[in-house]
């Protein structure tokens, strides 16, 4: 069985990941704490599958022989489109959406995601749930976490 078989088999955990994550979102949103307690964990466990699938499909590249290069550039076309498509957009409307002392956290936050470092800007600045402004990059933590680890497993591995 070829890679792209073995990824199109992972589709069914992706999706599970998804619904955790949305669970979790959902649950955070509608806030009813007897109905939705339960459901306190799930977007965590569907970040850490995320997590989990990611380093997968790093090992099979490698094992596929693709390389280092290879692994990288197929995550930078997947990843890079719709992320700068997003940032254009809100950097087209912000000066719309934002007060002007809110532009100072905008701005790092764009600085920080064309870095691949938003969580480190987001650690800095405030935690996960803090009292944030409105910022549109938040969802990026966990990208800049995941590239930032494949930015230096490839070297553990060698």
């Amino acid at each position: 069985m070829n890679l792209k078989d073995r990824l199109n088999g992972l589709d069914s955990l992706r999706a599970l990941a998804i619904l955790l994550v949305l669970i979790f979102h959902y649950q955070v949103v509608v806030s009813h704490e007897r109905l939705f307690g339960f459901l306190s964990t799930t977007g965590w466990m569907g970040v850490d599958l995320f997590f989990v699938l990611s380093g997968y499909l790093m090992a099979e590249a490698f094992k596929e022989g693709d390389g280092i290069r290879g692994f990288y550039e197929r995550r930078l076309r997947r990843i890079l489109p719709a992320m700068l498509l997003v940032l254009l957009i809100f950097y087209a409307l912000a000066p719309f959406v934002f007060l002007p002392f809110e532009t100072k956290i905008f701005s790092d936050t764009v600085i920080g995601t064309l870095l691949f470092a938003p969580n480190l800007v987001f650690w800095r600045e405030n935690d996960y749930f803090g009292e944030l402004a409105f910022t549109p990059f938040l969802h990026y933590w966990s990208l800049g976490v995941e590239l930032q680890y494949h930015l230096v497993f490839p070297f553990l591995v060698l």
